[in-house]
């Protein structure tokens, strides 16, 4: 019987100052959520053995990983708030921006990119650009002969496209400009920028009419008229015509 009220007394013992204790923190552990400014509270009867620095490690252990959550937060609304506001500038860019592989597959676009082309077709994402510059450009070929000196160099390569527009009596037009670049995962990309140059263009062509023609009778020029006249001679050797030039005195 003395053996048996000994095993006893020991077994309360260690369960009042051992399995208690441990399940007493094992709980408390186990209800502290991650993230949470909750802590371990210290028995006042273990703050000096083990027990007590157990709770105390791991109370260290939540902080650390309190302030690593509290950091990764912060940087996560900055990256956040950065592609938002990148977003915003891309989107509401001036000038169309798009990305091609290196096949002139359409990877991406801003919202620009499609205004200017003046096409409300939303784009699914892998369309071949040459079948969307297809029913867009006027000069497919030359959008195609582009991309070949954008792979083929590092150095940025422009031109100018009219728009295929039904019903448009004035075209208008886009100067493209395309580079390669290499992206993150080593790929070649082409990126894209295209702008509305229609009022340059009618301009330079308006500047180039009256250099060539006179604005009062519609007619060329002396010199206009004379390089014409030559570059018909250079491709028809064999032609049998005259050039008449009539001076008019006092015509104006």
């Amino acid at each position: 019987s003395l053996i048996a009220l000994t095993t006893l007394i020991i077994l309360w013992q260690v369960k009042r100052h051992v399995s208690a204790p441990l399940s007493y923190v094992s709980n408390t552990l186990h209800a502290i959520g991650a993230g949470s400014v909750k802590r371990i509270p210290l028995l006042n009867s273990h703050k000096q053995d083990e027990l007590g620095r157990l709770g105390r490690d791991i109370n260290t252990l939540l902080d650390t990983l309190g302030s690593q959550f509290d950091a990764e937060r912060i940087l996560r609304e900055k990256v956040e708030m950065a592609e938002q506001q990148l977003r915003h500038i891309y989107n509401s860019s001036s000038a169309g921006l798009f990305v091609l592989d290196e096949h002139g597959v359409l990877l991406n676009y801003n919202s620009t990119f499609m205004r200017i082309l003046n096409n409300t077709e939303k784009v699914n994402e892998g369309l071949a650009t040459n079948e969307l510059f297809k029913r867009l450009l006027g000069q497919q070929d030359g959008f195609a002969l582009l991309i070949q000196q954008a792979l083929s160099s590092y150095n940025l390569e422009t031109l100018d496209f009219s728009l295929v527009e039904a019903g448009r009596a004035v075209p208008r037009w886009v100067h493209c400009l395309l580079s390669k670049m290499i992206d993150s995962n080593g790929g070649v990309v082409l990126e894209g920028v295209i702008f509305d140059v229609t009022e340059r263009v009618h301009n330079e062509e308006m500047v180039k009419r009256e250099a060539h023609y006179d604005h009062l009778t519609g007619m060329l020029r002396r010199r206009a008229a004379r390089v014409q006249f030559e570059s018909y001679l250079a491709q028809n050797p064999a032609a049998n015509v005259c050039f008449l030039l009539l001076d008019l005195d006092g015509f104006k």
